[in-house]
């Protein structure tokens, strides 16, 4: 492998609480030599977003809107899977359970 690996910190939004502070913590504090944050969410929303951009950080969003069992969630998935193997996405970390659930089916259909 060539260069840092790059990781996927998946975050359902970027709202003012203790998951949405500890994503941009570890974003900010990434070993940069071994890993390059790439920062995705469901919804481009709070105000962590700007501490994300003071970081140098522009999260792509995979918007699902406010239900996730809707016929546009398949296309989301499928979008992320492709956004994963055109970024050479080598981890996927996700933060919650939504970000869970449509991150494991994206990377299961990256892989």
């Amino acid at each position: 492998m060539s260069g840092p690996a790059r990781v996927l910190v998946f975050q359902n939004r970027f709202l003012i609480g203790g998951q949405e502070r500890q994503a941009v913590l570890n974003v900010r504090t990434m070993d940069r030599t071994r890993f390059q944050p790439v920062v995705a969410c469901l919804h481009l929303e709070g105000e962590h977003l700007a501490d994300l951009h003071a970081a140098g950080v522009r999260p792509v969003a995979f918007d699902v809107g406010r239900r996730m069992l809707r016929p546009g969630t398949a296309w989301q998935v499928a979008r992320l899977a492709r956004f994963l193997r055109a970024q050479g996405i080598a981890l996927l970390h996700a933060q919650d359970i939504y970000t869970n659930a449509l991150g494991l089916l994206a990377a299961r259909a990256a892989a």
